[in-house]
Parts: structure tokens; C-alpha cells; sequence
């Protein structure tokens, strides 16, 4: 089930992508949400092969496979802090310092679970870019902001995985924990998409205006 869900997921992830691809406007925050559903994809698209045919895999292919889903799922995590940055900073210079600064703790985490053959410390950059985009718009919605209400949701649910992570709650064998937590990120990006969504909208009437 795992696999299957993985499937599902990755699909989803380039299904919207390319819908963002085709159909949105090229601004800075859409294109860093576009790429973030990308590297979702190739995320979810290799754990297809890591979850479902492990006993394949010769140990040393295995931890390799492994390392490159979760380092896509951190390239992922830092488009959403490329797309948090231009939400919060209208300032050209500081958008550019805080991107570097973005870039650098990446290529760090990056580096440093590659040094320690260690997942997890970039679980760490992971964790932070969700928090850090689920604070930023909470704000946002706090101020009624409709975008950040969809975008806050989809990140606020996605805290519930760490949850069936840590406890490895099941249903059953069949749809276990990892099962479980990819139905929630589907629910998750679905709610990020309608936010990115409303804001493509919203661009493409004061454009018209």
C-alpha cells in the first residue's frame, strides 16, 4: 500500500506542476510553489522504488536511492522558503540575502548528512522550512488573506505526519503509518495548490485591471 500511495502521490505532484507549468503566470512565488511540486514528485516518484522494491536493491543502491528521495524532498522544502521569502519581503536586496541565506543552510544540510551518512540532520532544514512557512502564513491569514488561509492549512496538516511518524500509528499491516501519513500529504498539497491557485487568480485580474 505504501508503494501504491507513492504512486498516487507522485502523480498528484507533477499533475500539478505542469498544470502551474501550462496555465499559471511566471512571478517569483508561483514559480517557486511550481518547483517545490516538481521535486515533491521526484521525491515521492523515487520512494516508489525505495518502499516498494527494496529487497531488489543491494544495500549500498538502496541507502543511495533513499538519500536521493529525501534530498529531493529538501530541494523541495527550499522553494517553499523561496516562495515564503518573496511572500513576506517586498524588497529586492533583502530578498536576495535571505535566498542566499536559504541556499546556503541547504547545500550545509546537504553536505553535512552526506559527510555522517545521516538522514537526520537534513530532516531538520525540512522541519524548519515548514514551520517557517506554516508561521508566515498564519499571519497572513490572520490579516484575512485567503491565500495564506490555504497555504497555512496544507502546512498545518502536514505536521500531522510527524505525529504518525513518531507514534508509527497503523490501521492495519496493509495501510500502516507510511500509508497513512501520504493520504494526509495529498490532503496537504491539494490545500497548497488551491492557495497558489487563488494567488495566480488574483495576479491574473489585476493584470487584466
Amino acid at each position: 500500500m505504501t508503494c501504491f500511495t507513492d504512486v498516487i502521490l507522485s502523480v498528484l505532484c507533477f499533475n500539478l506542476f505542469f498544470r502551474m507549468h501550462n496555465k499559471f503566470g511566471a512571478t517569483h512565488f508561483i514559480n517557486a510553489w511550481k518547483y517545490f511540486f516538481l521535486f515533491m514528485g521526484f521525491s515521492t516518484g523515487i520512494g516508489v522504488f525505495v518502499h516498494g522494491f527494496k529487497i531488489y536493491f543491494y544495500e549500498t543502491a538502496y541507502h543511495y536511492t533513499w538519500m536521493a528521495m529525501n534530498i529531493a524532498a529538501a530541494l523541495a522544502s527550499y522553494f517553499t522558503i523561496k516562495a515564503t521569502v518573496k511572500f513576506l519581503s517586498r524588497n529586492v536586496k533583502e530578498r536576495k540575502k535571505l535566498n542566499l541565506i536559504n541556499l546556503f543552510s541547504l547545500l550545509t544540510f546537504i553536505s553535512i548528512t552526506f559527510i555522517q551518512n545521516n538522514f537526520e540532520t537534513v530532516k531538520i532544514y525540512i522541519g524548519t522550512a515548514v514551520a517557517i512557512t506554516f508561521i508566515s502564513h498564519l499571519i497572513g491569514h490572520m490579516k484575512e488573506d485567503l491565500v495564506s488561509k490555504y497555504i497555512m492549512l496544507g502546512m498545518g496538516i502536514s505536521f500531522l505526519t510527524l505525529f504518525i511518524h513518531s507514534t508509527q500509528f497503523s490501521f492495519s499491516v496493509w495501510f500502516d503509518y507510511k500509508a497513512i501519513s501520504h493520504v494526509i500529504m495529498m490532503v496537504s498539497l491539494i490545500l497548497v495548490y488551491r492557495g497558489v491557485f487563488i494567488a495566480n487568480r488574483r495576479l491574473a485580474f489585476t493584470a487584466v485591471q
